[in-house]
């Protein structure tokens, strides 16, 4: 059986669009790879553990100190994510409202 031509195999390139011989368009070759932020955390404490210790206290100083991120953070770690707002027990919405109208008066007072 005789060999076919690009276009006659229906490849999606033909002579006409490939690279000449010798010729590298990309000449710095591929992009090295860029480590997240996760892989350097990661990394930072295998080498230092105390520093996790570190960041912990931080964060929980933060949250004491009234930071409402650091708060939200470590809660979610400890406590799990909140349900979403529709899906709150009956027996829990007193306690929902109470603490609605709780946040509602500390932004309140967080405008004056």
């Amino acid at each position: 059986m005789a060999s076919k031509t690009g276009e006659e195999q229906g490849s999606k390139h033909s002579n006409a669009t490939t690279w000449k011989k010798g010729y590298c368009p990309n000449k710095k070759g591929r992009p090295k790879k860029r480590h997240s932020i996760t892989e350097r955390m990661r990394a930072m404490f295998a080498e230092n553990p105390e520093k996790k210790d570190e960041l912990i206290r931080a964060m929980h100083q933060a949250a004491v100190n009234g930071s409402v991120p650091a708060a939200k953070f470590i809660t979610s770690y400890v406590d799990g994510t909140p349900a979403p707002m529709n899906n709150i027990p009956e027996h829990q919405s007193e306690l929902y409202q109470h603490f609605a109208g709780l946040a509602y008066e500390i932004r309140e007072a967080a405008k004056e």
